[in-house]
């Protein structure tokens, strides 16, 4: 599986180069006046450099992933290229409908969350075999943060397999914070396919179709063990983002509507006020 290779040289060797001449005259002028000049010429090139850093992004992804043109996820990719979030095959593509990895959702997740990978190292590894993979970096910090889970596996990750849609979205209920709360016993999901859906992921479910993390399909299905491609999986990220900022104006509330009534007695969760467990930025590398 070959590593994803950056966003960056391809597309810049294409932008239009900025050439800007302009000549100054000394004639009549004091030498204070002469400064003056250079600095608002220095200030001007300053201007439209970063003006071509801000537009180059969404040029770059435009540029470097052909195969992204046309299709419904264009502008997420293009979106989370810009952000530093995606990065493509050394050919070039971004393959959005092939099916996703576990290491390369891993990737994605650790670089969405901005987690410090460089010192992420476990002896014994946090899986059997992982060890040497390119990924691995990516998935020894995940399972640092508690966001992915060996407890969730038989000791193997086999991170060149397609991930399930139901691993992914106990990744992103825990990468929200809420990973205590989906222990709680949660009832029906709500799914025609609520059977499919083991106990221990129930609460996942409830907490991601709360926070619109994943939807279900037009049959009512959630297909908890279907693969997911490369481009629903650049959605999730979005919706990741989105979820995160709802989560933080709700922390922002009076403390008093913590303790609204209306909780219940059963033996379902109630799921109160969300709370982040630890800070999450969005990656902008």
């Amino acid at each position: 599986m070959p590593v994803w290779n950056g966003v960056g040289g391809g597309a810049a060797a294409r932008l239009p180069a900025l050439c800007i001449s302009i000549k100054t005259t000394e004639r009549n002028e004091s030498p204070m006046k002469q400064k003056g000049r250079k600095i608002c010429v220095l200030v001007l090139v300053l201007v439209l450099v970063l003006s071509l850093l801000l537009c180059g992004s969404a040029y770059s992804a435009a540029a470097l992933f052909p195969d992204i043109k046309g299709h419904w996820a264009e502008q997420i990719i293009t979106e989370l290229a810009g952000k530093g979030m995606i990065k493509g095959y050394p050919d070039g593509t971004v393959r959005p409908d092939a099916t996703i990895t576990r290491g390369e959702f891993a990737a994605l997740l650790a670089r969405n969350l901005a987690l410090d990978t460089t010192t992420a190292e476990r002896e014994p590894p946090a899986f059997n075999d992982i060890a040497g993979h390119w990924s691995e970096r990516n998935i020894e910090a995940l399972a640092d943060k508690g966001i992915l889970d060996p407890a969730d596996y038989d000791g193997s990750l086999r991170p060149d397999e397609p991930i399930t849609r139901v691993e992914i979205i106990r990744m992103l209920v825990r990468a929200i914070g809420q990973g205590e709360q989906a222990k709680l016993p949660a009832g029906h999901t709500g799914f025609a396919d609520d059977n499919t859906v083991q106990g221990s992921d129930k609460g996942y479910v409830v907490l991601a179709i709360q926070y619109d993390l994943v939807k279900g399909y037009p049959d009512n299905t959630i297909r908890p063990e279907g693969r997911t491609t490369r481009a629903e999986a650049f959605a999730l990220l979005v919706r990741q983002d989105e979820a995160l900022e709802r989560i933080k104006k709700e922390a922002e509330k009076p403390e008093e509507e913590e303790h609204s009534p209306g909780s219940s007695d059963g033996g379902s969760a109630s799921y109160p006020r969300a709370q982040v467990a630890f800070d999450l930025r969005a990656a902008a590398r």
